[in-house]
């Protein structure tokens, strides 16, 4: 079992946030209500998984690889809006 998730129930990570771990098969879902936000397991093939996102428009969501760059451009004065493609949603 990995480090990360055997740490004490509640306690933080090094980001502050609390991991939760959950197994899904294909078609299944993992909610967040409060947020609008549904994920849905699409496909798994191999050690790939693909999930669908469903959530309102003015929350972005973004590959882990590309915060950086979010980030960045949002300092740099770009509104959300500017950065969130249709395409991309």
């Amino acid at each position: 079992m990995p480090a990360a998730v055997r740490r004490a129930p509640g306690e933080p990570f090094d980001g502050g946030c609390v991991v939760l771990v959950l197994s899904r098969r294909v078609g299944e879902e993992i909610v967040i209500p409060e947020y609008g936000i549904t994920v849905t397991i699409v496909g798994v093939r191999g050690r790939t998984v693909r999930l669908g996102i469903t959530a309102p428009p003015n929350v972005p969501i973004l590959r882990g690889e590309i915060v950086p760059f979010y980030r960045r451009m949002l300092r740099l004065g770009a509104s959300p809006q500017d950065l969130a493609g249709e395409s991309e949603r």
